[in-house]
């Protein structure tokens, strides 16, 4: 957003700002051919996978349901905006205490914003643990950005609501009414979400295609145990990072020889530690050395101004360095 100031009571002053923007966009695309993904934007996955590990002690920090949901929905809204394929939650071998409603308050948030919003009365039942959702900023997907109406070209997430033979579905996809989809290939189950395309409006033709899950519809949500067992394992499929202030500080060198390295893999996952204990303690309690099973082990705010780095503050400075290096 292009802002152009305030006034001491909050009022926008209105200015080129956001109309000066359209203006420039709307001349941008004039006589332009852009492909589909660039005018579509962020609409598509990533080209590479790209993991995220977080302990279940990421929220011990703060005491209440507010807080705390406060909290897990930035760490969430800044994996949707880096096109984060799955946030894997990992049991911090240092907590004593227990952290079951936490995981259950992250299963139920992460449930909540990664569906469509006119699906979320049908699909996610009213919860205590929902409390503070309306006050919570969208996370706006790409792919939840539709009209009322359907348009040409454009993707939706349906729920299943029948099979009706062979190729065709009965799908509810935030229309007045439900519509018929056409499968290419193998139909979805009833029940199951899946995305659909609206190829012509007048007739209306909606086509389902296991294709389209190209489309990104926010990151999968895993739970696991053992975080040292699974960086072992993931080192056979993905280049694997752990962020700590004890790794090595990026540089500008350093960065061209970690692209090269990055791009010679088709998956990433990037591990973080919690808000009191590091990574390098946690692979310790659990008789790993941190740099056997990772790697690279960095520190991705150098010379950091304060004392700490939240943990949300470390997530979203090392996704724009990742970001930048590849797709």
């Amino acid at each position: 957003m292009v802002t152009v100031g305030w006034k001491a009571e909050d009022y926008y002053i209105r200015g080129e700002g956001e109309e000066g923007f359209s203006k420039q966009w709307r001349e941008r695309g004039k006589g332009e051919e852009d492909s589909e993904e660039i005018a579509l934007g962020g609409l598509f996955k990533r080209n590479r996978k790209l993991l995220v590990y977080i302990p279940d002690s990421i929220l011990s920090n703060v005491g209440d349901l507010r807080r705390k949901s406060i909290k897990f929905h930035e760490i969430l809204r800044t994996l949707c905006v880096f096109r984060v394929d799955e946030l894997v939650v990992f049991r911090d071998p240092l907590y004593k205490g227990n952290l079951e409603k936490d995981r259950e308050l992250m299963e139920k948030l992460h449930e909540y914003f990664t569906t469509p919003p006119y699906l979320r009365k049908k699909l996610v039942p009213i919860d205590p643990l929902l409390k503070y959702v309306g006050e919570l900023h969208p996370i706006r997907l790409a792919v939840f950005s539709v009209s009322r109406s359907a348009r040409e070209q454009e993707y939706r997430i349906g729920l299943v609501k029948s099979v009706r033979g062979l190729r065709s579905i009965k799908v509810s996809i935030g229309l007045s009414r439900d519509v018929e989809a056409e499968c290419i290939d193998e139909c979805p189950e009833p029940g199951e979400l899946a995305v659909v395309r609206v190829e012509s409006v007048d007739p209306l033709k909606i086509t389902c295609s296991r294709s389209y899950s190209k489309v990104y519809t926010g990151p999968a949500l895993k739970f696991v145990d053992n975080i040292a067992e699974e960086a072992g394992a993931l080192r056979e499929k993905c280049y694997v990072i752990a962020t700590s202030r004890l790794g090595k500080e990026i540089s500008l060198d350093y960065l061209r020889k970690l692209r090269g390295e990055l791009l010679a893999k088709n998956c990433i996952a990037v591990l973080f530690g919690s808000p009191y204990r590091g990574l390098y303690a946690m692979f310790e309690s659990l008789n790993k050395g941190l740099d056997e099973c990772v790697d690279a082990v960095l520190n991705t705010l150098p010379r950091q101004g304060t004392v700490s780095v939240r943990s949300e503050e470390a997530l979203h400075s090392t996704l724009t360095i990742i970001n930048l290096l590849v797709d």
